[in-house]
C-alpha cells in the first residue's frame, strides 16, 4: 500500500494492540511502513511489528519499564487500550519525553469518558470517541490524526461513527 500519510520509517507505540481498534491500527501502521511497538496484555496477530510488550497499563511500574524498553524517540503514540483517565495520564507522562517535535498523541475513549489532552507546544494531542464505526475505519481516522497531514489539528475530539 502506498504510504499517503507519511508513516514510512516512523516510530510509533500502539496500546491495546491485541484486539479491536488497537489491532486494526497496528495492522494499518505496519502496512504503511511504520516501526510499530505494540503494547497490550494480548500479543497482536499482526506480522511485522517491531516489538511487543506485555504490559498492564493500569500498573505504573510496568508502563515505565515498557516505555524505557522501547526507548529512543517516537513520532506518534496511539492510546487505543481502554484505560482510566489516571492510567492514560501516566502513560502520556511516560512517553512525552520520547516524543519528537511535531509528534502526535491520539487517545481513544468511550462515549462517556472524558478525553485527556496533554502535551506541550511541540506535541499535538487529539481524542476520538468510539461510536458505531468499525475498527478499520477508526484506525484510518487515528492514523490521519497522528499524521503530518493533520499537523494543524490539535485539541480536538472527534466521534467515530459508521
Amino acid at each position: 500500500m502506498k504510504d499517503v500519510l507519511g508513516y514510512e520509517g516512523k516510530r510509533v507505540i500502539v496500546t491495546g494492540a491485541g484486539s479491536g481498534v488497537g489491532a486494526a491500527t497496528t495492522a494499518l501502521l505496519v502496512e504503511l511502513g511504520a516501526e510499530v511497538h505494540a503494547v497490550d496484555v494480548v500479543k497482536p496477530e499482526v506480522s511485522g511489528i517491531a516489538s511487543f510488550s506485555d504490559c498492564d497499563l493500569g500498573d505504573h511500574l510496568q508502563v515505565v519499564d515498557t516505555v524505557k524498553r522501547i526507548g529512543a524517540y517516537l513520532n506518534a503514540v496511539f492510546l487505543c487500550a481502554p484505560m482510566t483517565t489516571e492510567a492514560q495520564q501516566r502513560m502520556i507522562d511516560a512517553v512525552i519525553p520520547l516524543l519528537l517535535p511535531g509528534a502526535a498523541l491520539v487517545h481513544v475513549v468511550g462515549m462517556d469518558d472524558d478525553p485527556v489532552f496533554a502535551g506541550s507546544g511541540d506535541v499535538r494531542s487529539n481524542c476520538v470517541r468510539l461510536g458505531t464505526s468499525d475498527a478499520s475505519a477508526t484506525a484510518w481516522l487515528l492514523a490521519f490524526l497522528n499524521s503530518p497531514r493533520a499537523s494543524a489539528v490539535t485539541g480536538s475530539t472527534l466521534v467515530a461513527t459508521a
